[in-house]
């Protein structure tokens, strides 16, 4: 049985090759706790093959590929670990245009399937005109070479492919550690080989909240390349910003013809060191929405330099979350808050609204139902949790698209 969930990262992204014709990179990484590992005579071994499908715009077949991974390791306990992956990146000659890609994930001699898609659009030059591809998402490995930006901070740089090594890609754009920080990289393509009459690009960028507030801005002047390409990275220090929904925005202009080109794209941040810090109250608010008071006293009472170990011990306790280990746990939190995030910050924070509360705390409803209410014009959603024996219904009395908690009641 196929099953649509997050099993596995799917991240796209374009690069050139040396002669400047296009290439589409695909990187997946499936954590071993994913896998189903088999005993060996003195290893346990786990083996997975990746199917992936290319479609046009229309829908319409391109091509296919099929590989299969071996994963080995010599204990029980790194089978389980929390942090460990198996990673996959193919590299595609590819044509302009826009894609969906499908990657099904069989992990072998077991029923499971899992699969992921996403679209693409490749950019092309040759055209006469500045074209900016779409924006990716990635952040440092262990030991990346580049330093972090300034607290608050956004440097600006033309980067090579190679630069790539040092980054893990992050097929959603989410932001959710208390180290590291957030690139977000824009392929340009400049018309006429590059040959304009322009030594440089004048490159601008906004971030906003999820309210339309700015949060940062950020104006440069780049020299470009002999090329008619490039690889434009930010790399933004993201530990003052609070958890939720960004925007960021990139305006590329070329001075002399005046030539002008944008993309913006979504990020969210959902764990960070401010999280801990300058952010810290409205961190107890959220986790207040799963623990009761007495669980928060340790967090609460920890003075700064002791709060990482004390948010390790609140997941470490349970909570709300049972079952698997503290990062496990902490894992499955930031899933739930993802989700609150994305879907029901029209207004606000996301975990602020009646739906979001109680997304947080039960997770995702096994059953939704909707329907039209006795007024007119009044909307009602009904949250099912067959577990719990509750319903929650939520109303929308104007249209606006925000549901309130009508009532709870039992199955």
């Amino acid at each position: 049985m196929t099953r649509s969930d997050a099993a596995f990262e799917l991240s796209l992204t374009q690069k050139y090759d040396d002669e400047g014709l296009s290439l589409i990179v695909v990187e997946t990484a499936i954590p071993y706790r994913r896998l189903v590992f088999f005993k060996k005579e003195d290893s346990y071994e786990a083996r997975y093959r990746m199917y992936m499908e290319i479609k046009d715009g229309k829908g319409g077949y391109i091509s296919g590929e099929v590989w299969e991974e071996p994963v080995r390791v010599y204990s029980y306990g790194e089978t389980r670990l929390n942090t460990a992956v198996s990673s996959l990146r193919k590299v595609l000659p590819i044509d302009p245009g826009k894609y969906r890609i499908r990657m099904t994930l069989e992990i072998v001699d077991t029923s499971l399937l899992f699969y992921r898609e996403k679209e693409i659009v490749i950019v092309g030059g040759g055209e006469g005109k500045l074209v900016l591809g779409e924006p990716v998402f990635s952040v440092p490995s262990a030991g990346a070479s580049r330093h972090k930006p300034s607290r608050g901070g956004l440097t600006l740089s033309l980067c090579g492919m190679a630069d790539g090594n040092d980054f893990r890609m992050s097929s959603d754009g989410i932001f959710a550690g208390f180290d590291g920080w957030l690139r977000v990289t824009i392929n340009i393509v400049l018309p006429s080989g590059g040959k304009t009459g322009d030594d440089h690009i004048l490159v601008s960028s906004r971030i906003k909240n999820a309210s339309g507030s700015p949060v940062l801005y950020h104006r440069e002047r780049v020299r470009t390349l002999d090329k008619n390409y490039a690889h434009l990275c930010y790399d933004i220090n993201v530990d003052d910003m609070k958890i939720g929904l960004y925007e960021i925005s990139t305006n590329v202009e070329m001075p002399s013809s005046g030539q002008k080109a944008g993309s913006k794209a979504e990020f969210i941040v959902l764990l960070n060191r401010g999280l801990l810090e300058d952010n810290f109250e409205e961190t107890l608010g959220i986790l207040s929405i799963i623990a009761d008071k007495d669980e928060l006293d340790d967090l609460r009472t920890s003075t700064m330099d002791n709060r990482h170990a004390a948010w390790r011990r609140f997941w470490e306790s349970g909570g709300n979350f049972a079952g698997g280990d503290w990062k496990e746990r902490e894992l499955s939190f930031l899933r739930r808050l993802k989700y609150v995030l994305r879907f029901f910050s029209s207004y606000g924070p996301g975990w602020r609204t009646d739906r979001g509360r109680i997304y947080l705390r039960n997770g995702p409803p096994d059953k939704v139902e909707e329907s039209q209410g006795r007024q007119m014009g009044e909307s009602l959603i009904y949250w099912f949790y067959y577990s719990k024996n509750i319903v929650y219904i939520f109303s929308d009395s104007i249209g606006s698209g925000e549901y309130n908690l009508l009532t709870t009641q039992l199955i």
